[in-house]
């Protein structure tokens, strides 16, 4: 739609100061990024690259999904730390680190979008070099709580 199509310029005025009540309303509600999100990404690093389950366990929602090496979908916390502990059993490792390359956050949500190299070893102890880009989607019941991983997104890189 142009100036001149039916709408004069003070509606577009009108239109443009809307849009940017919308926008600084939808800002005021984000937060500056939080410490802790790192932190929760790298203990899920630290779970993965060690096998912790327990340490994964601490970490991801109730509700979470997510995609595991050899496991398929995992559908809940207890089904994303069996299919840790059903990789590690194999015999399958990973080394990564994670890069973070943005993260954003509200009081209750969060993402967290990641770059991650190293090796992904086969049991045959055959190590494969990898690169993965990662999303994670982050939820906490308040602000002083604990993030919770809540879904895992992993591609090539």
């Amino acid at each position: 739609m142009s100036l001149n199509s039916g709408l004069d310029f003070m509606s577009w005025v009108g239109v443009v100061a809307v849009l940017g009540v919308a926008t600084s309303m939808f800002l005021a509600d984000r937060v500056e990024a939080d410490p802790s999100l790192e932190a929760t990404i790298r203990s899920y690093e630290k779970a993965w690259n060690e096998c912790d389950s327990k340490l994964l366990g601490t970490l991801l929602a109730q509700d979470f999904s997510g995609y595991v090496v050899r496991g398929g979908l995992a559908k809940g916390a207890d089904s994303g730390v069996e299919a840790l502990a059903r990789q590690c059993a194999a015999g399958i490792r990973v080394k990564l680190t994670y890069q973070i390359l943005d993260q954003q956050a509200a009081p209750d949500v969060a993402f967290v979008a990641a770059y991650a190299t190293g090796t992904l070893t086969m049991p045959n102890n055959a190590a494969r070099q990898n690169a993965l880009r990662v999303t994670f989607v982050l939820q906490r019941g308040a602000a002083q709580q604990p993030w919770k991983i809540r879904h895992t997104h992993f591609s090539a890189g």
